[in-house]
C-alpha cells in the first residue's frame, strides 16, 4: 500500500493523512504516485489562469445545469486547484481538458437539475473511463452564497452591509461544485472506519 504524507506550514495534517491513506487502500491513488507525496498549503490556485499540476489524485466536482455548469478540481486533502463556471455547451470539453491537466480519478456530480442527462453525457463523451458519483445537492446554492463571502470577503463599505443585503456579482455554480466535492469527502470519511 502506498503511504502518502502531506506537509503544511504548521506541520503534519492528521485528517488529510487519514483521507489519503484511505484513498490508497481503496485504490483511488494510482501506482504512478510516488510513495511519499509532499505538498505545501501555499501551492494552490483557485482560478483557471494559474494551474498547479500535481501527481496527487484529484476529484472533479461538476454542478450540472441547463445553461451553465460549475466545475471544480480539488485534491483529497481539500486543497482547491481549479474552479470556474462554464457554458453548458463547453462543459464536456472543459472536463476533458482538466482530465488531461490534472490526475482526475473521480467525478462528483450533483443529483438535481438534469443530473441523469449530464451523467450519461459525461460517461459517453469522455475518453477516459472515470467513475461518476452523484451527491445530494439540496441546499447547496444557499451554502454556496455563504461560502462565496468567505472566499471573497467584501471590500470597502460592502463590509458594513449584512450578508443578506449583499448581491453576488457572478454565478456561483463553481462554488457549488466545490461543496459537492466536500460533501463526497465527508460522506467517504463517515463510511470508512477510523484508522
Amino acid at each position: 500500500m502506498a503511504r502518502t504524507r502531506i506537509e503544511s506550514e504548521q506541520g503534519e495534517t492528521p485528517r488529510s493523512q487519514r483521507l489519503i491513506t484511505r484513498w490508497a487502500q481503496f485504490g483511488f491513488i494510482h501506482a504512478s504516485v510516488p510513495d511519499c507525496v509532499c505538498l505545501t498549503r501555499t501551492a494552490f490556485s483557485m482560478h483557471a489562469e494559474i494551474p498547479v499540476v500535481s501527481d496527487q489524485p484529484v476529484i472533479l466536482g461538476f454542478d450540472p445545469g441547463r445553461q451553465k455548469c460549475g466545475i471544480a478540481v480539488m485534491g483529497v486533502d481539500r486543497i482547491l486547484q481549479y474552479n470556474q463556471v462554464v457554458d453548458a455547451g463547453q462543459a464536456v470539453t472543459t472536463v476533458q481538458q482538466l482530465c488531461v491537466r490534472y490526475p482526475v480519478t473521480l467525478i462528483v456530480i450533483g443529483d438535481q437539475t438534469s443530473s441523469r442527462e449530464w451523467q450519461q453525457r459525461l460517461t459517453q463523451e469522455l475518453t477516459d473511463s472515470l467513475r461518476v458519483v452523484t451527491v445530494d445537492e439540496r441546499n447547496s446554492t444557499l451554502e454556496a452564497r455563504d461560502r462565496y463571502w468567505q472566499m471573497y470577503p467584501p471590500a470597502g463599505l460592502g463590509r458594513l452591509l449584512p450578508q443578506a443585503f449583499r448581491t453576488i456579482p457572478r454565478p456561483i455554480d463553481d462554488i457549488v461544485a466545490i461543496l459537492l466535492i466536500e460533501r463526497y469527502l465527508a460522506r467517504l470519511a463517515t463510511r470508512l472506519p477510523e484508522l
